[in-house]
């Protein structure tokens, strides 16, 4: 999944450097090109003089490339492992959800997309609608979790001091998992986590 994320950033970042060639130096692209090369040409040319078959090839290649970034998304951050073991699949979610906020899923950020919620038996996590492709609703019990900490940072202790700068502020919890003690979980903190999970280790932490 890694390297078909470089392609397709590749693959994005190749085609924004055509348009602005196309805008800014037209005269670089031959007149008889081979129908591929053509094809391209024209739509940019198009794009130049009118936004319509410009957002026309953009709005196309969004469509078919979304879903294989979301799929990386779940698959890079440990989400999909997670779905194997707890997602949830019942229509309607029984509780309040609080966000969207940012949060951390593994190595991935999750900025202002999460929405966490809680009731007797279960943590819930899930995502905006449009990112719910590889980031399904998950319902995690308590009796799964091992420890929540309170923590100012989305950062772990050791990160630079710059990154924690451009960081996400706020309130967040550490949550462990006695079942995948090495998936690492931060998300927006709610002070159900306290009255829900009575019997588990809730501590405070500026560090994370």
């Amino acid at each position: 999944m890694k390297w078909m994320f470089r392609i397709l950033s590749a693959v994005w970042a190749l085609f924004v450097l055509l348009v602005i060639l196309a805008v800014v130096y037209p005269s670089m692209f031959p007149q008889e090109l081979p129908l591929p090369l053509a094809f391209i040409k024209s739509t940019l040319s198009s794009a130049v003089s009118s936004p319509v078959y410009f957002a026309l090839p953009v709005f196309i290649f969004a469509i078919f490339t979304w879903p294989l970034m979301l799929l990386f998304m779940g698959a890079r951050s440990g989400w999909k492992a997670l779905a194997e073991r707890y997602q949830y699949s019942a229509n309607n979610v029984a509780t309040r959800f609080i966000g969207p906020n940012s949060g951390m899923i593994g190595k991935m950020s999750y900025k202002n997309i999460l929405f966490v919620g809680a009731d007797e038996q279960y943590l819930y996590l899930k995502t905006l609608f449009l990112f719910r492709l590889g980031n399904p609703t998950l319902a995690i019990p308590w009796s799964d979790i091992s420890a929540i900490k309170s923590t100012t940072s989305l950062l772990p202790a050791g990160a630079p001091q710059f990154l924690r700068a451009i960081s996400p502020s706020g309130r967040f919890a550490s949550v462990t998992l006695s079942t995948m003690p090495e998936q690492r979980l931060t998300l927006p903190w709610d002070d159900s986590f306290t009255r829900f999970a009575s019997n588990l280790n809730v501590s405070h932490s500026e560090q994370a």
